[in-house]
Formats: C-alpha cells, structure tokens, sequence
C-alpha cells in the first residue's frame, strides 16, 4: 500500500467523501446510513473503498490522511525566520530587494548586527548568496508570516 499523503479530493467519488466527512465528524455508519440514505452495506462497501484508495488500514487513519493539511515545505525556513527579531527580518527584506551592489553592504550589517538571532540572519544572508533560487521562496515565506502575524492555528471541524 502507498505510503504517500492523499489530499481531498484525491480518487475518492463524491459518496465517499461525503461518508469520510460525517465519519471525521464522529458520526457512526449507521447514523451516516440514515443522513445519506444510504444501506449499511453501501456504507460498508463506501468505507472499504475509501480504506483501498487512501491505503490504509484503519478508519482513523483514513480520516487523517485525507483531511490533514498538506506538508508545509517551506517549515524548514518559516520556523527560524519566525525567531529573528523584527530589525533582522527587515534587513533579510531590504536584502532580497536590492541590488547585487547594495547586498553587499547589507550581508556585512548582517555580520555585523549579532543580536540573539544575528548569527541566524547571517546564516540566511549566506545561502541567499549561495542559492540565489531561493529568493522568490524566502520573499514569499515573509509576505505570508506578515500577513498571519505573529502566530497562527489551523484547525477545527472538517466541512
């Protein structure tokens, strides 16, 4: 069986989803038989199907990897850009908008800063500079941790 993350909608019909929404939900079969209109063996063979497509072996399992989120690939950055102080995140942002000429000066006041998070900045600054691919990444990351602010959950009931 795959061990690969499913996302919504992935394979399953739109009575399954139904079925695994109420299921998440902590609705029993026979109380999503009686919502859906559905027979207990057409819920059985729901759930089966739902088991076989996600592969998986539990129905608890199937609710998880169906309705979590999807892996944050940009973690590995977001949670130490979340450490540096604000001044540090606002000289990495004047650095990835300047220019070649200007990043200079702005990697060394990065050097220079060594606040708490200063070796951290200087660490980013560097693989900025070695990996110039990554720019539009960390530009990105910091739009979206300007727009969550300071901290932020994901949550609740599945709809």
């Amino acid at each position: 069986m795959s061990s690969e993350w499913v996302y919504p909608n992935a394979e399953l019909t739109p009575r399954e989803t139904a079925v695994l929404k109420r299921l998440a939900n902590g609705m029993s079969s026979w109380a999503i038989g009686a919502e859906l209109r559905l027979t207990s063996n057409a819920v059985s063979a729901s759930l089966e199907s739902i088991l076989l497509k996600l592969g998986v072996h539990s129905l608890s399992e199937a609710v998880v990897r169906y309705f979590r989120p999807e892996p944050d690939a940009d973690a590995g950055i977001r949670i130490p850009l979340r450490r540096l102080q604000a001044d540090d995140r606002e000289v990495l942002r004047r650095w990835l908008a300047a220019d070649q000429e200007d990043r200079e000066s702005i990697a060394c006041e990065a050097l220079k800063r060594r606040t708490e998070s200063g070796d951290v900045l200087a660490q980013f600054v560097d693989t900025l500079t070695s990996q110039p691919d990554q720019h539009e990444r960390f530009r990105r990351v910091l739009r979206q941790m300007d727009d969550e602010g300071p901290y932020r959950h994901q949550g609740g009931l599945v709809t």
